[in-house]
Formats: C-alpha cells, sequence, structure tokens
C-alpha cells in the first residue's frame, strides 16, 4: 500500500450533530483490518448498514483481503447489528468469551519446567518466528491455518500503540526442546495488558504446560508494568477457558466474531 492507514473513524451524528453511533475502521497488519462499532443510540440503526459500506469501500481501497469485527452481546442494538452483518456479507466465523483481571493478582509461575528466551536473546528472524508460530498453532480454533505466519506476526514486531519488538515475543524451552510460545503486549500510558498469542507445540500437550506458559505471561507483564490484563478465546476452547478460570481471571462479556472477505467477491 502506497498510503498507510491506522484508524479512520466514520461518524454516525442526527440532525443536530450528535453521535448516533462510533465506528472506526482500523489494520490490524498485513491485509487484514478490524470494523469496531458502538451504537449509542437506537435511532441510528436504520443508516447504520450506509455508514458500515463506507468502512468497507475505504477497506477495499486499501486492498484489504479481510475485515473482522467483534460483536459484544447484550450491548445496545447487538441482536440488530447481528441481523445487518448477514445482510451486508459478513460471515460469523466463531463466539468468544472474554476475561479480565488486575495484573498484580495474577498467579506467579514458581515451579515452572520451562526455560525462557525472548526472539531478541535468541537473535532469531522473522522466518524462525514464523516457524514456530506455525508449530504451536497447529489445529488452533482460533487461528486460520491458511494465513501466512510472516504477516500473522507483523502486529507483534511494530504497534503504534502497544509495546512491540522481538523482546516481546518468548519462546519456552522444556530439555532444550521448543515447547512453548508467548507474546505479551503492554500499553506503556494506562497498563492495559494482552497475551497476543500463546500455544504449545503438539508433542508438549496435555502436560499441564499451557498453565506455565499462561503464567509466565502474567509475569512478563508484571516486570514491565501491566495493570490490567484482558484475554479472550472462543467458546469451544474448553482448556483454555479453565486456564482463565484457574488463575482467577473474571468473565465480563461474550462476544461473537464476523468477517468480511473481500476475496469472495462480495460488493459494497
Amino acid at each position: 500500500m502506497n498510503e498507510e492507514i491506522k484508524f479512520k473513524k466514520f461518524p454516525l451524528l442526527n440532525s443536530k450533530n450528535e453521535p448516533l453511533a462510533n465506528i472506526t475502521l482500523e489494520h490490524l497488519w498485513a491485509d487484514v483490518f478490524a470494523l469496531k462499532m458502538k451504537v449509542l443510540k437506537i435511532e441510528g440503526m436504520p443508516r447504520l448498514g450506509e455508514v458500515i459500506q463506507e468502512a468497507l469501500k475505504e477497506a477495499n481501497r486499501f486492498k484489504a483481503r479481510l475485515v473482522m469485527f467483534r460483536l459484544i452481546k447484550g450491548q445496545t442494538a447487538s441482536e440488530e447489528i447481528s441481523e445487518l452483518l448477514t445482510t451486508l456479507g459478513f460471515k460469523k466465523k466463531s463466539e468468544r468469551i472474554e476475561f479480565k483481571k488486575s495484573v498484580d493478582e495474577l498467579p506467579g509461575d514458581v515451579g515452572s519446567p520451562i526455560k525462557w528466551k525472548n526472539a531478541e536473546e535468541l537473535g532469531w528472524s522473522r522466518q524462525e518466528i514464523a516457524k514456530t508460530l506455525k508449530q504451536v498453532a497447529e489445529d488452533d480454533p482460533d487461528t486460520d491455518p491458511n494465513e501466512d505466519p510472516l504477516l500473522f506476526i507483523q502486529d507483534f514486531l511494530s504497534d503504534p500503540v502497544l509495546t512491540s519488538g522481538l523482546h516481546c515475543i518468548h519462546i519456552g524451552f522444556v530439555d532444550d526442546e521448543i515447547a512453548a510460545f508467548t507474546v505479551v503486549q503492554i500499553n506503556p500510558k494506562t497498563g492495559w495488558s494482552r497475551i497476543s498469542y500463546m500455544g504449545v507445540v503438539p508433542k508438549f500437550r496435555k502436560k499441564n504446560i499451557g498453565v506455565w506458559v499462561h503464567r509466565y505471561s502474567f509475569k512478563v507483564m508484571k516486570s514491565e508494568g501491566g495493570k490490567l490484563y484482558h484475554g479472550g478465546t472462543t467458546s469451544t476452547n474448553i482448556r483454555m477457558i479453565k486456564l482463565f478460570e484457574n488463575s482467577g481471571c473474571d468473565k465480563f462479556c461474550e462476544m461473537e466474531e464476523w468477517n468480511y472477505s473481500l476475496n469472495e467477491g462480495v460488493t459494497c
């Protein structure tokens, strides 16, 4: 892309210039974008589809392949938005459960069998990082197996808001073998923290390794000044849900994930 876009807002206002909905198009990585939206007043619904189409046209102008949207259940007009997305050509991908917890209340990783080094310490190239990501993402219900891992890791390496770079990417070893992978990113201004991706190599699954990956990630957050941890997973990923619960994380909402593909001939 010759031009760059990170955020672009599409205001939906009434005749008095009062906001009826907040709609934002955000560039995530490579050719993947996100639509963020919150309806403030139900009177904005009749025109909401037009504004979403404007955002999709902008995504198309930037040669997007995919536009992702997460709908929070129970928010204003969530059921109406779900119906609208279908008419606009979005497809429902999955349902998610979101959790949060104060970072200082999260458990530590004393007793972990994993030895950790970040990609900077290992001197790894992007190709080496992508290769390991592909290993740990095998059979992950929340990952597209056709996604190029080199494109997927761009957001880990360069983010205008969150910490990013090789030092944010951590590789776990058990008996000198690569066993796990986690990416921890924090907003330095607010302390908002996330695990952008975590996974365990298939050989080491069902051995309680995931618990230690999760807890090591918390350790990183604490060391870097994290304040609030926000994480989530698909509603079918029972093991990950149990990890959140066992770490004392609090469920705070349920979401629907929707995708709009610009490669399937859908026009806007």
